[in-house]
């Protein structure tokens, strides 16, 4: 082959022109079915111009034991996020019901706090007044809860 019918592109490049991951490039780099060569720190695949490699050297059993991959894994990281999910949904409703035990009990507070101050306020008023109008006026004393 001449220079002009071969280039060397990078991993993804390659995974990219060939419509695979570059998990099955690099498995077939270490099955030698590609051409590689270091550029400092990069890896590069020599690919044919033409793309021949795809029909020559994967098949399409191979891609799609690839894309069933791909989905197995895509599957398992959707199950993890459904039961991250799902955690912090319980979260959320233990959070809530918390929260309206919570203004439950504030409410009943402020309601006993309420009564008490009104029989104060009665009690108080009973006693501010002498004691001779409240013989006249047969006004039994209130009652204390």
């Amino acid at each position: 082959m001449d220079k002009m019918s071969t280039i060397w592109v990078t991993v993804p490049e390659a995974a990219a022109a060939l419509g695979v991951s570059d998990k099955t490039i690099r498995r077939r780099i270490k099955e030698d079915k590609f051409e590689v060569k270091h550029e400092g720190r990069r890896l590069l695949v020599r690919l044919d111009n033409q793309l021949d490699i795809m029909t020559d050297k994967v098949s399409k059993d191979e891609v799609i034991a690839d894309l069933r991959s791909q989905i197995g894994e895509l599957k398992a990281q959707l199950k993890e996020k459904d039961e991250q999910l799902k955690i912090k949904d319980d979260d959320l409703r233990r959070k809530d019901e918390h929260s309206e035990q919570s203004k439950e009990r504030a409410d009943t507070i402020i309601l006993q706090l309420t009564r008490q101050l009104e029989q104060s306020q009665r009690l108080l008023e009973y006693h501010q007044e002498p004691w001779y109008r409240r013989i006249l006026k047969r006004r039994s004393k209130p009652e204390m809860g």
